[in-house]
């Protein structure tokens, strides 16, 4: 099953970067090298190391939203074609990508809200919105950074603040144990 994938992603490139060549005939845009070796949440991102760059690919997210995934590769590519007709002094997700974005017809948005698989699901921590208590569940390095380098995260829908949830085993339920 894997080819299929493969060639799809491929399919989707190609298409993408014959669309900007269109666009922008004096721009040379080469094929990325195309890597499935992402893990956790993280769904794409492209490394720039010309003449010949590479995309990295998240395979299990790839899975398991297979019908959404096409945006991600996009994105990835957006970039891409961002550093090479506005140069690498472009910022990341600035409005030159955002213009990319909507000329390649997808929503510029800088992060994918995908169903993670379960194998990605574990070893996370769960934090909630401040605001609208979703869960939200974070790497280790990323607690580790909330809790002891004071950094703070955003729940982007709400841009409220996250908060660790607190298990219910960690409050005290009778008090006449507590010594004063």
């Amino acid at each position: 099953m894997i080819d299929n994938y493969e060639t799809h992603v491929e399919t989707v490139i190609i298409n993408t970067l014959a669309k900007a060549e269109r666009k922008w005939p004096d721009k040379t845009f080469h094929i990325p090298i195309i890597k499935y070796d992402i893990n956790g949440r993280m769904s794409g991102q492209i490394i720039f190391n010309e003449p010949v760059n590479t995309i990295r690919l998240n395979y299990n997210v790839m899975k398991a939203n297979w019908g959404k995934f096409d945006q991600t590769i996009i994105h990835e590519i957006a970039h891409l074609i961002t550093r090479i007709v506005f140069g690498p002094y472009a910022q990341g997700h600035g409005r030159e990508w955002k213009y990319v974005m909507r000329f390649l017809d997808v929503t510029p948005e800088r992060c994918s809200n995908y169903e993670l698989p379960e194998e990605t699901k574990q070893n996370r921590i769960p934090y909630q919105c401040s605001k609208c208590k979703e869960i939200i569940y974070v790497s280790k390095l990323i607690h580790k950074r909330i809790s002891n380098e004071g950094q703070r995260r955003i729940h982007m829908p709400c841009r409220q603040p996250i908060i660790p949830v607190i298990p219910e085993s960690t409050f005290i339920t009778n008090l006449s144990s507590i010594k004063f």
